[in-house]
């Protein structure tokens, strides 16, 4: 390798990985209040008056931050109660010794008249940025970029975005260079030995952490590079890139605003791919190394624009996603999504006539997006239980012809003194549109009291309609979720007396249908009457033992919180049992699931006789 790192300063270059992160992943996201942003870096921190050197134009400049943003905006060029950029105020302030030769003292609203300001769409404060950047607060930038700013230094992070968003626009304009050849010329500046190492797809070259210039004049190039200087070339290095751009790596020509006149500088932003085109090489005179390039830009990265919209587009996207949860909720019930179509477009387009009536310089300040995202969430609850909860509660009613006065449907509508039914209604569909309305205020609107008390008002007139007309098993299920929310709320007496009344309600259910599933299939089973009077009476007295406990419990319950667990525990092992007395095979003989089933086929399908054979060969079979 030609060069010799220890004779000068080695390039700090990125990794692919830092390619791959863009510059938010190095710096973060730009701040919504850039010009206040780049207002206080540059005055207000710490190190705004700190002296530091850097070379412009063959000039060497000594210079602050403070000074460096009044020679571009001036002291007055900021509204600090409003946070705009004032340009009829905006004067540059400088001293003799900053007017060097080749420097210019354009005020800001001059630069703002330029056709390329308004062929790019540019901003104030990407005129400003890119200002900024053509003198020589370049220095702090790149530093920054490269990782070599000292711990607790400004980062600039603000304008850096800013410099990124002025130069994706301009590039997107700016005519391709000659040959579409560009020059770069460095001196005393080695690149890593890694840099020329190609890896295993036959590539080689590195990442440009920060900022990067480049001429179409090889002269100038030349000229940073110190070859007519009388740099040895192994020992000071004088290096000259040649660049060789493409439609989508020509870069940003920002010669109409640089601080020095006649400079025709390309700049592309930070994080670009150099990839080695040939191998280096001396030049024929021997006084240069050379090394040929080609690049890739790093499109990971947000103009003002995208920054600015970021806050809205994260809203509309919230009112979808609201959109999205209705609708799949709707879609696991059949019906629903038909019915509540219209409903869902119509809460979607307030959300978005919401969102985008709102102006963006409210939504980028904290309170301004906060008062809009609240009332997003409003205007989205509201929709919910007045078009969703309430209208499938209102669809139950019809479907049940429901009367307010008395909290009851026609279908379980009775004469008190007769005990007969005066009108009957669809009632299958009324309670399924009733439980999907208490599903709905359950599942999507926010918690509240309000909405709790709603759900058991809901939940007492389901459970009303059940006793009037509903199966036992439906009433215990009512009861049981009535009890729950009650015992939510505190009301613990009467969620304890709910509870008890599913209790014996499911127990009754389930008892009856154990005991007429376990008679009819001893019988078919054994045929005989002694073991089907054995193996009925045995579980019936242990059934009849544990029903007895259990009730007898479920009167001395202390607590809500005792019964509920009872409830469920009866339950689940009332269950367990019937489930081994319903399945005969596998409570005497130990058959396994696939037997048993095997044996039912068989026995619904065939008579008496064959059943008994049957029975009898399987028997054998399992011992």
């Amino acid at each position: 390798m030609f060069q010799d790192p220890s004779q000068s300063f080695r390039a700090n270059l990125g990794s692919d990985d830092e390619f791959v992160g863009g510059i938010q992943g190095k710096l973060g996201k730009m701040g919504l209040e850039y010009v206040k942003d780049m207002y206080l870096e540059h005055n207000c921190t710490h190190d705004a008056k700190r002296e530091f050197t850097a070379n412009n134009a063959g000039h060497v400049l000594k210079t602050t931050a403070k000074r460096e943003w009044e020679f571009v905006v001036g002291s007055h060029g900021v509204d600090l109660v409003k946070w705009t950029f004032d340009l009829e105020h905006a004067e540059p302030a400088y001293t003799a010794a900053d007017m060097v030769e080749g420097r210019n003292a354009t005020p800001l609203r001059e630069l703002m008249l330029l056709l390329l300001v308004k062929k790019a769409g540019l901003r104030v404060a990407e005129v400003v940025a890119i200002r900024l950047y053509t003198g020589p607060l370049y220095n702090r930038y790149n530093r920054v970029l490269r990782g070599l700013a000292a711990a607790g230094d400004t980062l600039f992070k603000t304008t850096i975005h800013l410099i990124r968003s002025a130069q994706f626009k301009i590039a997107m304009i700016t005519p391709p260079p000659p040959d579409l050849t560009l020059y770069r010329g460095t001196g005393n500046m080695a690149l890593d030995p890694a840099f020329f190492a190609r890896d295993e797809q036959g590539c080689a070259g590195g990442v440009e952490l920060a900022f990067m210039s480049a001429t179409p004049d090889i002269e100038v190039a030349m000229g940073y590079a110190g070859a007519e200087a009388g740099k040895e070339p192994t020992k000071d290095l004088p290096t000259l890139y040649i660049i060789r751009v493409g439609q989508a790596s020509i870069g940003a020509l920002i010669a109409d605003f640089s601080q020095f006149t006649g400079e025709a500088e390309y700049v592309y932003p930070p994080l670009t791919l150099l990839e080695l085109d040939k191998e280096p090489e001396l030049s024929p005179d021997g006084k240069v190394f050379l090394i040929h390039l080609k690049i890739t830009v790093n499109q990971r990265s947000t103009t003002v624009e995208d920054a600015e919209q970021a806050r809205r587009r994260f809203l509309v996207d919230l009112a979808h996603s609201l959109q999205w949860s209705l609708r799949n909720w709707a879609r696991q019930h059949p019906g629903l999504t038909q019915r509540l179509g219209p409903q869902m477009v119509a809460a979607l387009q307030r959300l978005l006539d919401e969102v985008h009536g709102e102006e963006l310089a409210v939504l980028n300040t904290n309170k301004g997006y906060a008062q809009v995202f609240e009332r997003i969430m409003r205007l989205w609850e509201e929709a919910l239980r007045g078009e969703v909860v309430e209208a499938l509660w209102q669809d139950g009613e019809q479907e049940a012809a429901f009367d307010p006065v008395t909290s009851t449907t026609k279908r379980f509508a009775r004469d008190l003194s007769t005990g007969e039914v005066i009108e009957a209604g669809n009632t299958d569909a009324a309670v399924q549109r009733f439980e999907q309305a208490v599903d709905a205020a359950v599942k999507l609107c926010a918690d509240s009291k309000e909405l709790r008390d709603r759900i058991v008002a809901m939940r007492r007139q389901v459970t009303k309609a059940m006793d009037l007309g509903g199966g036992k098993l439906a009433q215990a299920k009512a009861k049981f979720n009535l009890a729950q929310d009650l015992h939510k709320q505190g009301a613990f007496d009467e969620a304890l007396a709910l509870y008890q009344e599913a209790n014996e309600l499911y127990t009754e259910v389930r008892f009856q249908y154990a005991l007429s599933m376990f008679a009819s299939r001893c019988i078919a089973l054994h045929g005989g009457l002694i073991f089907a009077g054995w193996a009925f009476c045995y579980p019936l007295l242990t059934f009849c033992f544990y029903y007895r406990w259990a009730a007898k419990t479920a009167r001395t319950w202390p607590s809500p919180t005792t019964a509920s667990v009872l409830f469920t525990t009866a339950k689940a092992s009332t269950s367990e049992r019937w489930s081994t007395i319903r399945n005969p095979l596998k409570f005497r003989y130990g058959c396994s699931g696939a037997t048993t089933r095997t044996w039912r086929r068989r026995t619904t399908t065939s008579p008496l006789s064959t059943r008994i054979k049957a029975s009898t060969r399987r028997r054998w079979n399992c011992t």
